[in-house]
């Protein structure tokens, strides 16, 4: 009986505890421009849909404040959609992430202390990040400058494990 109990104790400590760990991880292959570590924790096809909405609202939201008397709103709308969708498409793979994290691509390699600037900026980016629960399979990673939230990470439960499935973007931060 006390094996059980010591059992369910250390599971629900995992299980709480893992959406923190999840975030470190993708915290750390991020820091560490590690694509591969980093796409293991993201679900590319869920986070390419969310993005996908949020952008085309943006869009549709920032066209319609221009104003009804314009003949190539409605234009504008459908070719921005499919833009948008083009290059979410293309930006949010594992594979154009890797090229957005190798530092060697297309330039010389950053001296150790460039290295370590970046490290630093980055440091500096997710210092104010607050982590919490948003609800039992939703977890938030929002990120502050100041006192301007400037997005927030969402990460869903998978069963035992935490993915990165959205991306809510503050298109009115400064």
């Amino acid at each position: 009986m006390k094996k059980f109990v010591v059992i369910a104790i250390v599971f629900a400590a995992y299980a709480a505890a893992s959406p923190y760990l999840t975030a470190y991880q993708l915290f750390t292959s991020a820091e560490n421009k590690d694509a591969e570590a980093l796409a293991e924790n993201i679900e590319f096809p869920i986070l390419r849909k969310n993005v996908k909405s949020q952008l085309n609202a943006s869009l549709s939201q920032q066209l319609a404040s221009a104003g009804n008397n314009n003949p190539f709103a409605a234009m504008g709308a459908a070719f921005g959609s499919v833009v948008v969708n083009s290059m979410v498409d293309a930006f949010v793979t594992p594979e154009a992430i890797g090229r957005m994290l190798d530092t060697n691509e297309g330039q010389q390699a950053k001296s150790r202390e460039q290295q370590e600037a970046q490290k630093a900026e980055f440091r500096e980016t997710f210092k104010d990040a607050k982590l919490a629960y948003a609800a039992w399979d939703t977890f938030h990673i929002t990120l502050h400058e100041g006192t301007a939230e400037q997005g927030i990470f969402v990460l869903s439960r998978r069963n035992l494990d935490w993915k990165l499935t959205n991306i809510i973007m503050n298109f009115n931060a400064s």
